[in-house]
């Protein structure tokens, strides 16, 4: 059963990539429009970016993977475990460290072996042809389906890091979670958003492109320090169009507090967030995970995605960590042990 993979080098080329993405269920990372706005926008530099997509017989796109050639293969430092010299070599990765949820989409799901074993050697392929020493998969939920699929070739993943996430049921209230959460937490977020009504602070949601960008400027910056390449989210902030909110925390018309809301048909994700630390009556990070929340009851997602990092104070909020995997290998070497 297995088909043609073809390689692209612009995902706007691929005109059935969406409905691919959509049908799979995969995440807003995977979608044509946050995947041209990231390239455009330059948030980590790539030497590369290509798209594979494997289509059947009938030419009908079967599973797609997009990835990207990175100058420095490991600018987090999570790879040293396969080798420390990783952080600075080139290598071939699916498909940004910015991603936090890496999927293979597929219109069979990745119970589809054969698919996925067919573009893990197109991807080797790449990797070789573009003379990167290492090529892999990384940020792989270990709970779900990509990773059992793997397993089931035999593949071994390696732990990296851990994601945030709290499932929303049908008619979530996020005030009843609020009340549910153990005593101190409950006491400690109910007084910051008590302080931040006393100092006046005004939240807005905001499209991209509306509120007053030059304001943002400190918070920005503070945000890409070390994680993302300077300008890189002005940039997507113009780019990414309904796929994106910006929630914004105010006192006296200063911006106080600041996050980005990436949207899919499932989830808020609350991508990336910056406070004014000098806004000393209240902690502006709580402001905005409430805030946040309360956005994701109202649009009705089932999920609200809160990132990596900061674990203590997820946890603490009643988020439930999600273990993420690497699948990472040099060239010469399939990440599919059944391929040998």
């Amino acid at each position: 059963m297995t088909g043609t993979v073809e390689i692209h080098d612009d995902v706007a080329a691929v005109p059935d990539w969406d409905d691919l993405a959509a049908d799979s269920g995969a995440p807003v990372f995977y979608r044509s429009a946050f995947l041209s706005a990231y390239r455009e926008s330059r948030l980590l530099p790539a030497d590369a970016y290509a798209y594979l997509v494997l289509r059947d017989a009938d030419r009908r796109a079967r599973a797609a993977l997009p990835v990207a050639l990175l100058p420095r293969m490991d600018p987090l430092g999570a790879l040293a475990v396969y080798e420390p010299s990783i952080a600075t070599e080139r290598g071939l990765i699916s498909h940004t460290w910015h991603c936090y949820d890496t999927w293979l989409p597929s219109r069979e799901g990745p119970a589809d072996l054969d698919a996925v074993r067919t573009v893990l050697a197109a991807f080797q392929s790449l990797a070789a042809e573009l003379s990167a020493p290492w090529y892999g998969l990384v940020n792989v939920d270990a709970t779900g389906p990509l990773a059992a699929a793997l397993t089931g070739l035999g593949a071994h993943g390696v732990p990296i890091d851990q994601r945030y996430v709290l499932d929303l049921p049908p008619g979530f209230d996020p005030a009843d979670h609020l009340a549910a959460l153990p005593g101190h937490q409950r006491y400690t977020l109910s007084l910051h958003r008590r302080r931040a009504e006393r100092a006046g602070a005004v939240t807005r949601i905001l499209e991209p492109g509306r509120g007053q960008p030059a304001a943002h400027d400190g918070l920005v910056a503070s945000m890409e320090a070390g994680y993302f390449a300077p300008g890189g989210l002005h940039r997507l902030h113009r780019l990414l169009g309904p796929a994106a909110r910006i929630i914004e925390v105010c006192v006296s018309g200063r911006v106080v507090g600041l996050g980005i809301c990436l949207l899919d048909e499932r989830s808020l994700h609350l991508w990336t967030c910056a406070a004014d630390r000098s806004a000393d009556e209240f902690s502006p990070f709580y402001v905005l995970f409430y805030e946040a929340l309360k956005y994701a009851a109202r649009l009705g997602v089932t999920r609200f995605e809160c990132g990596r990092r900061y674990g203590e104070f997820k946890r603490r909020c009643g988020l439930r960590p999600v273990p993420l995997l690497a699948y990472v290998a040099p060239t010469h070497r399939p990440l599919d042990p059944s391929a040998r």
